[in-house]
């Protein structure tokens, strides 16, 4: 199967804090996130208080710098939380493949279906080490 790093999601208490630190050091703003449809939306603070994106010129990384929240998982009906330790996101192809496997090795995982990115159906599961992994597939 084909993947790719899609992006990490760094927590930070100061949104606009940590954007602007790291737009110094690579001398560039962040942009606007494309935030999923409102009928997708889920519960989230997407404002610039609650999220920025910093896009990678070149190479098409991104990082979402979002604030913590205790209660992201509860308030969109989850059992893992993927913004209070942060994730790394990988992009598929074939996000029914990943699934199909998870089920297969007996892992949880959480179908988030396009709650934040416009575009984009994402999944998040824990790997053994604990660390919360996002697996999203672009679907327009």
């Amino acid at each position: 199967m084909q993947w790719r790093l899609h992006h990490v999601n760094l927590p930070a208490p100061d949104v606009a804090r940590s954007a602007e630190f790291f737009g110094k050091i690579f001398d560039h703003e962040p942009e606007s996130f494309p935030v999923a449809d409102e009928d997708d939306r889920g519960s989230f603070d997407y404002t610039e208080q609650g999220l920025a994106l910093m896009r990678a010129p070149d190479r098409g990384g991104e990082m979402h710098i979002c604030r913590p929240s205790a209660t992201v998982a509860r308030d969109n009906g989850w059992h893992i939380n993927p913004l209070v330790s942060g994730h790394i996101a990988l992009e598929v192809d074939d996000i029914e493949e990943v699934k199909r496997q998870l089920v297969e090795m007996g892992e949880y995982y959480v179908d988030a279906g396009p709650w934040a990115m416009q575009g984009y159906q994402q999944i998040y599961f824990h790997d053994p080490g604990m660390n919360v992994i996002e697996v999203n597939q672009r679907t327009d």
